[in-house]
């Protein structure tokens, strides 16, 4: 676990963003305790950056994070594999899956 101070812990529970000299700052001395990787990339990532929204806007154009429905339809999955896989009723996946397949996201008859 990361003793951090600064800005980091009130990204932690919610507050403002980290900025760049909180997380090196609160990381330079790692030598001095353990930093678990995963925390230490969920607080460099949470770090805002034009390159980071420039990319963002541009998967954006390409039509954004892809559906985990379609997804898992496309993959073989039957609307009740996915219902319970995603922790939704069968009618609401079947609806996406129909709609999906007007739409011409998924072949027609799958």
């Amino acid at each position: 676990m990361i003793v951090s101070s600064g800005n980091t812990a009130a990204a932690a529970s919610g507050g403002e963003s980290p900025q760049k000299g909180d997380i090196m700052r609160d990381y330079s001395s790692a030598s001095e305790r353990r930093v678990d990787a995963k925390e230490a990339a969920v607080a460099l990532g949470s770090i805002k950056s034009e390159r980071k929204a420039a990319s963002s806007r541009e998967n954006g154009k390409k039509g954004g994070r892809p559906n985990k429905i379609i997804a898992m339809a496309k993959r073989g999955n039957s609307a009740q594999e996915i219902a319970e896989a995603l922790g939704l009723n069968r009618e609401a996946v079947s609806e996406v899956i129909k709609d999906a397949m007007r739409d011409g996201h998924l072949p027609s008859g799958f």
